[in-house]
Parts: C-alpha cells; structure tokens; sequence
C-alpha cells in the first residue's frame, strides 16, 4: 500500500509539473522542460518501457549539442549521461557531469512509461554546455531500441532508431513545441543517397554487365567499350564524385569517423584505380596476345568487389538514416535481382565460350583478333 501511494504521488507530482512545463511530443517520446524561479531547468523524458535509451540535445544539430543521455540500468534504476555531441557520430561523455538525476524518474506501473526527471543549471559554470532560458527554443531528440549493456555514464550506445528535432518557446509555459526540419540538409542527403544508388545499383552494373557479356553481341568491336568507359566515367564517376561532396558536406566537419564513411572512402579509392587500370588497359592492348595480363584479371576482380562494398555502403546507408523497412526490402529485392541477371549472363557467357572452346579467348582475343592495338 505505501508502495502504491508513493508511486501515486509520483504521478500527481508528474502530471502538475507536466502542466507547468513546455512539451513536445513525438510518435517516440515526449520531452518537458520547466524554467524555475532559482535559477535551473527541470527536464522530463517520457518514452515506452521497452525504449533502450532516449536522448534530448539543446541545439539545432548534433554538431555542436549538450546531450542528455538515459537508459534504464542494471539495477532497475535510470542512468543519467551529461554528452557532447560533434557530429553524427557517438557523443562523448563529459569529465564533470553537470545534471542531476531527480525522484520519480524510472518505469511507471501506473502509467507503463519510462520517465526521467532531472535538472540543470540554466546557465552552467562551464563552457562544455549550452545554456537554456527563455531564448533557447532549438532541441534535438534520438531514441534506441538497444539499452546500453553498462552503468557507467561513458557507456558505448547503439545509434539512435529515431530521431527528430523540434522547437519550444521557453517564455510561454504550457507551451507546446512543434516538430522541425532542416530542409537544405534533407534535400542534400536525399541527393547524396540518390546519386550512390544510381551509380553503383545502376551504373556500375550495367558497365560490369556491357564489358563482361556483349562484347559478342554489340554490332562493331569498339561499341561494347564506348558504352563501358561512357557508362563507368561518365556515370559512376561523376555521380560518386558529386556524391561524395554532399557527403562531405552533411557530416559537418567529423570525416570518416563512422563506417560508412571509411568503407565511401574506400569505394572512391578502388574507383580511381580502375579508372587508372582502364586506361592502362587499352593503350596496352595487343590483338595477338595469347591471354589476358595480370592488370586486367586486376580491374575485373577490383571492379567487382568495388561494386559488392559499395551495395553493403548503400545499405549502412539506409540504416543511419533509420530508413523505413519498406524502402530498405525494395533495395535488397533490387540487389536479388541484379545478380539474377549476372548468373543469367553468365550462363550465356558459358554457352558462347562452349562454342568458341575457351571464354577467355572469347572476351579478349577471338573479339578483337583484326583489330588495331588501341581504340
């Protein structure tokens, strides 16, 4: 019964802050923030009981933001975690934790939500924090269906599932916030992930698939590799180049420190070899050689493992965005589908090398046996 009327007490306690506050609700959580007369910032965070941790920053982006961390501990209390984010990668924990975790903060059996009441100073003594008055009106969120597998304030943390960022006009309590979006950013990204998907889900496959199985069937010998280096240059290239610099752009400053942007990093490394390896190729053709150099087994083995790293790019991708799981099952239906058609060219490739007795000879020599060294 005592058990009960504190639990009650929490949430009358709850509910009469809640009305004093400034709100914003998501579809995820739900955040109130109260200015005091002596000078603090009391804050609430409201999420399922299944959440693994839930997060609020003050500030527009996850650049420059003060974090605010939480996840239900090991002892079935709720861990506190004063951050600094620089960027989309994990926020660091800082040395001096300027927050304090306050009563009735944990999972309610009354109402079956996680809360986490806590406060701040609305000017911190600090610099490594972002002050919050009545003219702070930006704020960011996250939340993660994976809980921390530590206590401890600086514990590793599984990326955010959802997020959001959302405006509240701090001089009007019992204000409610609205959610907002940076536009030019969005459209940017948008472009970045368009850009990569149609060079190397598109491009880079139909380049692979022209070189490696019409050098038979298009009608002249130089067509085949007018549409390969057209295709692989003028597609692949551009678009991963252009790509790339949005890329840049986006992170806002933190470079390569996520594994999608070491393994982009990568794939733009592996491209610029071929690129090398393709010129080299041509001016070093012979039509009377017996087979094919060591550089050219090089630039198809390297092109094809460049376009497998850059499907599992695409797909990290999809996952840092928290894409929906409707568009990520079309993207692999895509991939299922291409290498499809690979293994039905290279049933083809195998029925044509049967008749010409070796498809190595089929793809360099019998093809081009009259023809001039370079193209």
């Amino acid at each position: 019964m005592f058990r009960n009327l504190i639990q009650l007490i929490g949430v009358l306690t709850t509910a009469l802050q809640v009305t004093m506050s400034s709100q914003y609700c998501s579809q995820d959580a739900c955040f109130n923030i109260d200015l005091t007369d002596d000078g603090y910032a009391n804050i609430q965070m409201e999420v399922p009981p299944t959440t693994g941790w839930v997060a609020m920053g003050v500030g527009q982006s996850m650049r420059d933001a003060d974090m605010y961390i939480s996840w239900l501990g090991s002892q079935n209390q709720m861990v506190l975690s004063n951050r600094k984010s620089t960027g989309h990668v994990q926020p660091t924990a800082n040395a001096e934790q300027n927050v304090q975790l306050l009563g009735g903060s944990g999972v309610n059996s009354q109402t079956n939500r996680m809360i986490v009441n806590f406060r701040r100073l609305q000017q911190p003594n600090t610099t490594n924090a972002s002050p919050i008055t009545k003219d702070t009106k930006d704020f960011i969120w996250a939340v993660s269906a994976t809980r921390p597998t530590s206590d401890s304030v600086a514990a590793n943390i599984i990326p955010h599932s959802s997020k959001g960022t959302f405006t509240l006009d701090l001089s009007q309590p019992g204000s409610i916030g609205q959610a907002t979006e940076n536009k030019a950013a969005r459209s940017m990204m948008l472009a970045h992930a368009s850009l990569m998907f149609i060079a190397w889900a598109a491009f880079a496959p139909f380049g692979v698939f022209i070189a490696r199985y019409f050098k038979w069937r298009l009608p002249t010998w130089d067509k085949w590799f007018i549409v390969h280096r057209g295709v692989m240059f003028g597609g692949v290239a551009v678009f991963t180049i252009t790509a790339i610099v949005l890329g840049i752009i986006l992170s806002e400053g933190n470079h390569f420190k996520t594994s999608h942007q070491i393994i982009g990093l990568v794939v733009l490394l592996a491209m610029a070899c071929q690129i090398v390896l393709g010129f080299v190729m041509n001016k070093l053709w012979k039509p009377n050689r017996p087979k094919s150099p060591w550089y050219e087994h090089m630039h198809q083995w390297l092109g094809r493992s460049t376009v497998l790293l850059a499907w599992v790019n695409i797909g990290l991708g999809l996952k840092l965005v928290t894409a929906s799981k409707v568009l990520v099952g079309l993207y692999i239906a895509w991939v299922c589908l291409i290498l499809i058609g690979f293994v039905f060219g290279q049933a083809l490739a195998f029925r044509h090398a049967k008749k010409s007795k070796n498809l190595e000879q089929v793809h360099h020599v019998n093809v081009n046996k009259d023809l001039p060294t370079t193209f």
